[in-house]
């Protein structure tokens, strides 16, 4: 942090509709290069490992177990980085499909936000790969090395909507909201 400020950037990268491997890697790309950058808090789209415009190929059974498998790979590339990272992707819960916001910092995934619409706040766990993750719509990201840093995350949620979520983040201590959104707006 230098004078009360810390760099966010949020990036759209080049991608391919339902090329999980190749979105993966620009994923990555961007990750190095934003954190030699000095960036504290990175944002990519959502269904970033898709593509959002692939529609329901993005919840194939398939496409849904490669996403996993990059979000881990995604994991091992922020090992030794102070970057916090949003990466949008798809994943399957108790027989639905969510597009989520999953939080990774330090070679940790922290939690993962789905995007609910109008359903209401809760908390679980989520199984990607062989481990379970904090999952919810009220999940809010501290920083142990900013003080006074809580990120809470929405998807699609906006100012048009006469209660945000993000009046609910703030309330309850996000400090900054970071939106995900893939509507053209």
């Amino acid at each position: 942090m230098k004078d009360g400020y810390i760099k966010v950037k949020a990036v759209s990268p080049r991608l391919e509709v339902g090329g999980v491997s190749f979105n993966k890697e620009e994923i990555v790309k961007e990750i190095k290069a934003s954190s030699a950058e000095g960036v504290k808090i990175l944002v990519f789209p959502e269904l970033t490992l898709t593509g959002v415009s692939a529609g329901e190929m993005a919840y194939s059974g398939v496409i849904l177990n490669a996403c996993e498998k990059a979000l881990l790979n995604i994991k091992f590339a922020t090992q030794g980085s102070d970057i916090l990272v949003f990466v949008g992707a798809p994943l399957r819960y108790k027989d639905n499909n969510y597009s989520c916001a999953v939080a990774i910092k330090s070679g940790e995934i922290l939690g993962v936000v789905p995007k609910l619409g109008k359903l209401p706040f809760f908390k679980d766990f989520i199984n990607i790969g062989d481990e379970k993750y904090p999952f919810g719509t009220d999940l809010l990201f501290s920083c142990k090395e900013i003080c006074d840093l809580t990120v809470g995350v929405i998807i699609g949620d906006t100012v048009e909507n006469p209660s945000p979520k993000g009046f609910f983040l703030c309330e309850n201590g996000a400090t900054v909201i970071v939106n995900l959104s893939g509507a053209s707006e």
